[in-house]
């Protein structure tokens, strides 16, 4: 009969071990999921248009640059809007 209890004990330990595991990683997604939404909340924050001021810049630092070409326009558009490119 005591066999059968420490059987027993053993599985009640490995079930809450393997339960706190699951704990763990469930807290781990939700901190994952606040922080991706609170950076997606800061993304959307600067999503703003630009002034003409700002554009007729950007234009103006791109023809002075001599590269006229639409991707480097583009690219100084989403640098003006907080969009970073990935490295």
């Amino acid at each position: 009969m005591s066999d059968s209890y420490d059987d027993y004990e053993a599985k009640m330990q490995l079930a809450e071990h393997e339960w706190e595991m699951v704990k763990t990683e469930h807290d781990r997604a939700v901190e994952l999921g606040k922080a991706y939404e609170r950076g997606w909340n800061a993304a959307l924050a600067q999503r703003k248009p630009l002034t003409d001021e700002e554009i007729i810049l950007i234009v103006a630092d791109c023809a002075s640059s001599h590269q006229h070409t639409d991707i480097h326009f583009a690219r100084a558009i989403e640098r003006a809007h907080g969009i970073k490119e990935l490295v």
